[in-house]
């Protein structure tokens, strides 16, 4: 449900009509460059905070005596923090605030971590995020109040746009959620009134005079809808799926692969933990060890993966499996010799500029960014993009370890069986041109007549693929130790390599044997890491983008169609 409201985004309000805020202690920071980081640590009056190579831990004990620990991750800034009583148990909470870095409209806010101790004096976590100030101006105060006097802090979360108002943008925030802390986390509540929640605001935005107050959310707002939750089973993790959202995905033993890396706790009788820290390193233990766990939160993503038993040091680790889908082809248009290069050399374009055409690739300075006609844009940034958009080109007036190729159209060049090729157009156009000779290829050419499978899209990548010694050489432009891999067949299945792409952390390579296709992973030093799979795919293995894989299909010694399939990589329990 959506409320009447005004600007702030996470708030917890309290005091009616502008009571004192809600009593607590300010901490210190958590993480950056603070003492916390010393080896005694720092108190945080129920245990203590101290650096460790995982992260940044904060450890205590509970009512008995057993430990408790929270691992969370290390950040360049630090993360205040706090303590206070914030459900009315007796016992105090701590408050880690989760800030946004960044500039412009509705980027301020962040999140608010609660770990909230329960009646054995152990911490459970619950998390929410808001646009909006995390503490006041001054005084490094978190906005916690209570509006009914009844000892439990309330929060109002907040949502925000930006519209044009005229010809300015503003900001504009409304009130999306209240809740209340609750034994042992926070409930959603329904007010009979927010006009306290509003003072509160008000008070805290009204000498900014780019953030605005709605009376009501947008016209076109659709009220939210709380997530199903998970009411069901314990259930164990059977598979890691890497990428997407959140980290990544999960399959579990129901069968349903669910989004999201959750947050393990480890809940047992020697102790609980919390691994908000290398979520990796404990789901990886989930999988091996089989454990039983309760899934808290969203039905299709919870956040958090309770178990009663303890994590342990698997004696095998888990093992990856490659599935590949079509999807989908395209047949690819045929030519004869090259396109012209391009005529001229044009314009310097400023690198920030590639930003808003909409293609960032991140980060080197070596470079100038070549636009084919003049454009306006200079917004100040001195970083390079890894990828061209476009029309565009990065140019290196630095020298290279590979020397510059010939001034040529620009493409995907490529070579099979002594025959070279450029590739352009679309993928859902792609054109090929069979070229004369392999001259374009500039310090290549000799690899591409002789047979080995290259192929040279510039300085953005490039592969030579021995099939014979099965070895590749990535791209001249990557930096050690990407030198010369050599791929190791699977035990008990030696083949003909056919071609290989990046997927995940490795490799998956493409292998031909006993008249079949399969898969394999690799790991970045070639070494086989997953058992073969077989794919029907009636092409061979050209490039990857992300988990998606393009296969050429070849007629007479030329391409003629183009294959796009999904590659899908999960970790699954590694045999015993």
């Amino acid at each position: 449900m959506l409320f009447r409201g005004l600007g702030c985004c996470l708030l917890l309000v309290g005091g009616c009509w502008g009571q004192a805020p809600f009593p607590m202690s300010y901490l210190g920071d958590i993480g950056g460059d603070d003492a916390v980081f010393t080896e005694a640590g720092m108190d945080v009056g129920v245990g203590r905070v101290y650096s460790a190579e995982e992260g940044v831990v904060i450890e205590g004990v509970d009512a008995e005596g057993l430990p408790w620990r929270v691992w969370l991750r290390t950040t360049i800034y630090g993360r205040p923090s706090y303590r206070g009583d914030f459900d009315g148990n007796g016992r105090d909470d701590l408050l880690v605030l989760l800030p946004f870095i960044g500039n412009g409209m509705c980027i301020d806010g962040g999140g608010f971590l609660f770990l909230m101790m329960d009646e054995r004096g152990r911490p459970t976590p619950w998390e929410t995020g808001t646009h909006g100030f995390l503490a006041e101006p001054e005084g490094r105060s978190p906005i916690l109040f209570d509006t009914d006097g009844d000892g439990r802090a309330e929060l109002a979360t907040n949502e925000c746009e930006s519209p044009y108002v005229g010809q300015e943008r503003r900001e504009q925030r409304w009130i999306s959620a209240v809740f209340e802390a609750d034994l042992p986390d926070w409930q959603h509540i329904e007010p009979s009134s927010l006009a306290p929640y509003e003072l509160a605001l008000r008070q805290r935005y009204q000498d900014r005079d780019f953030a605005d107050v709605l009376e009501e959310p947008p016209a076109d707002e659709e009220p939210s809808t709380p997530a199903t939750l998970y009411d069901g089973p314990e259930l164990r993790v059977t598979g890691i799926l890497p990428g997407g959202r959140n980290g990544g995905r999960l399959r579990y033993s129901d069968g349903r692969v669910r989004e999201g890396w959750p947050v393990v706790v480890e809940d047992a009788p020697e102790g609980r933990q919390i691994h908000f820290a290398e979520p990796r390193w404990a789901l990886d233990r989930l999988l091996q060890g089989g454990n039983l766990v309760r899934l808290i939160g969203a039905d299709q993503g919870p956040q958090y993966l309770w178990t009663t038993s303890r994590l342990k040091d698997p004696e095998k680790e888990p093992t990856p499996r490659v599935v590949v889908s079509v999807m989908g082809s395209v047949p690819i248009e045929l030519a004869e010799g090259a396109p012209d290069p391009p005529a001229g050399p044009p314009p310097a374009l400023t690198p920030a500029a590639a930003r808003l055409l909409g293609v960032w690739g991140g980060g080197r300075a070596d470079g100038q960014l070549i636009a084919p006609a003049p454009k306006s844009l200079d917004i100040g940034s001195d970083a390079i993009p890894s990828v061209a958009p476009p029309g565009y080109r990065i140019v290196r007036p630095v020298p290279s370890i590979r020397p510059e190729p010939p001034d040529r159209p620009r493409g995907s060049y490529f070579s099979r069986g002594g025959r070279c090729f450029l590739l352009q157009g679309t993928r859902e156009a792609p054109v090929v041109y069979v070229l004369p000779d392999c001259s374009l290829l500039g310090d290549l050419q000799a690899g591409a007549e002789s047979g080995l499978r290259v192929l040279d899209q510039g300085s953005y990548d490039l592969a030579v693929v021995d099939p014979q010694s099965r070895t590749i050489r990535p791209s001249a432009w990557a930096a050690p130790p990407n030198g010369e891999v050599q791929l190791a067949a699977p035990p008990g299945a030696p083949g003909e390599l056919i071609g290989v792409a990046s997927l995940g952390e490795g490799k998956v390579a493409q292998w031909a044997f006993g008249g079949r296709t399969y898969f394999v992973y690799h790991d970045q030093e070639g070494a086989p890491l997953s058992k073969p799979v077989e794919a029907e795919v009636a092409g061979e293995l050209f490039e990857s983008s992300r988990d998606e894989l393009i296969f050429l299909r070849w007629e007479d010694d030329a391409p003629v169609e183009s294959i796009r399939a999904q590659a899908t990589l999960e970790w699954v329990r590694g045999e015993e």
